[in-house]
């Protein structure tokens, strides 16, 4: 994955930690939304994708089984069909 490029690296927002892969999420929900079947009744929870690595935005929620990782928002419909993910914001502070 180290050599998979999403967008131009001179025109990142420096305030956005998901910058590089925001192009990628973006066109992944698009692609959600054309093939999702058409339901009356979502459901929206929170997720957590396990990520072990250094990141400055991977947070750390005690007692789950899953502890470290990034949190996201995930929609899904009554089959088990994902229709859509999108990162919780992580801004830097300064």
């Amino acid at each position: 994955m180290s050599v998979l490029h999403c967008c131009d690296n001179n025109n990142l927002d420096p305030d956005d930690r998901f910058a590089k892969i925001r192009p990628l999420f973006e066109k992944l929900n698009e692609r959600f939304m054309d093939f999702a079947p058409i339901s009356q009744n979502h459901s929206v929870d929170e997720a957590m994708v396990p990520y072990y690595g250094h990141h400055g935005a991977k947070q750390f929620i005690k007692g789950k089984p899953i502890r470290y990782g990034y949190k996201m928002w995930a929609g899904t419909t009554p089959k088990d069909t994902f229709v859509g993910m999108n990162h919780i914001k992580a801004v830097r502070q300064q």
